[in-house]
């Protein structure tokens, strides 16, 4: 053997024990193959709906029902069957999981089903549709909440229906994850009230919102201390703004008189009290009086 060949069996990973494969596994697998028969009957999924609080718990609940909950549990605690000893069962509980993945996908809006595509397991698809839900915050819940009390019932045959559908709405605003509570209910409030010029504060406020946590909320006082920046940033923009009109002002006002006579400013040659000038030796008062001013028109007009 060369000295090649032998650095290189010696440096050639192990090979794998020989497995054994449970031989219960073939007669009587671990996870045998289930079927989801019935329909789900509540509403799909919809972040519109704001309805992932009682979605999720049904969902669970008619999975619990058929043995397949524990696909939406946390693997390492709950792992599937290895699919070397018991290959079988594995094969069976991939073909579960599917059918979970299917189940959770058939039962959401478009939006969340086409967010789902291409993510392999079910409790993927789960973690997945948990965490967009769960972002969505107080915006979300208060707007659910604005959107009832601007609700108009008018008495009619469809008014209980209509009325248990506000109550439902509400309902779930306030069971949302997170759960509003009176802090964010006066952010969110104050937010709404912002009018037209406000667009880029709300956008700023709406991120610092959705960027904030349980330990270090966006609270009513935080939306103040903005607004004051904010109106300080109005002051120095009007401030601005009229100093730029004083310029503009003194930039368009008609240019100072020169004499061309003395080159003093504030009069003409023909008003001018100088040696040379139309009023030559008479005094100022006299340069401005009607006879003074109708001689330095005759002299203006007659000189040479």
């Amino acid at each position: 053997m060369t000295k090649a060949a032998s650095e290189s069996s010696s440096t050639s990973p192990e090979p794998d024990p020989p497995v054994t494969v449970d031989p219960n596994d073939a007669l009587k697998p671990v996870v045998s193959e289930k079927r989801i028969t019935f329909t789900f009957t509540g509403d799909k999924l919809d972040k519109t709906k704001a309805n992932w609080k009682d979605w999720s718990s049904h969902i669970r609940e008619d999975l619990e029902m058929l043995g397949l909950g524990i696909h939406l549990l946390d693997r390492s605690e709950y792992p599937a069957p290895n699919r070397f000893i018991q290959p079988i069962a594995y094969r069976n509980w991939g073909m579960n999981d599917r059918a979970v993945r299917a189940f959770i996908m058939r039962n959401c809006a478009q939006a969340e089903h086409d967010l789902l595509e291409g993510i392999p397991t079910a409790l993927e698809c789960w973690l997945k549709l948990e965490l967009l839900h769960i972002i969505q915050g107080p915006i979300r819940q208060v707007s659910i909440i604005e959107n009832a009390l601007n609700t108009r019932v008018p008495r009619a045959k469809t008014q209980h229906k209509k009325l248990r559908e506000i109550r439902d709405d509400l309902r779930r605003a306030f069971r949302m994850p997170g759960g509003i509570h009176e802090e964010s209910f006066i952010t969110m409030i104050m937010l709404r009230t912002l009018g037209p010029g406000h667009e880029t504060t709300r956008a700023i406020i709406q991120s610092l919102i959705r960027a904030a946590t349980a330990s270090a909320p966006f609270t009513s006082d935080d939306f103040l201390a903005y607004a004051e920046h904010d109106f300080e940033l109005v002051e120095q923009e009007e401030g601005s703004g009229s100093t730029s009109v004083a310029l503009a002002a003194n930039a368009s006002a008609t240019p100072k008189s020169v004499c061309s006579n003395c080159k003093k400013a504030r009069h003409t040659a023909p008003y001018c009290i100088q040696a040379g000038g139309g009023m030559a030796g008479k005094t100022i008062a006299e340069s401005k009086s009607p006879c003074g001013k109708k001689a330095a028109s005759h002299h203006a007009k007659y000189r040479f």
